[in-house]
């Protein structure tokens, strides 16, 4: 399965991803210093530069 995380660098991504991998899943990282997650991350992740922010709707919440 392809698996897209934010927050891979944090706390729970750094144990969730080794566990995905072991899995064998394909592990993708939105982040916004790729160069800074390549030097944390396992090198079989997929990093996309970016950044995941909350949009507001306008709607109840």
């Amino acid at each position: 399965m392809q698996i897209l995380i934010t927050g891979g660098t944090g706390l729970i991504g750094r144990h969730l991803i080794p566990r995905l991998l072991t899995l064998g899943h394909k592990v993708t990282v939105v982040t916004r210093n790729p160069d800074n997650a390549r030097q944390i991350l396992d090198s079989r992740v997929t990093l996309w530069k970016g950044l995941a922010e909350r949009h507001q709707s306008g709607g109840r919440t």
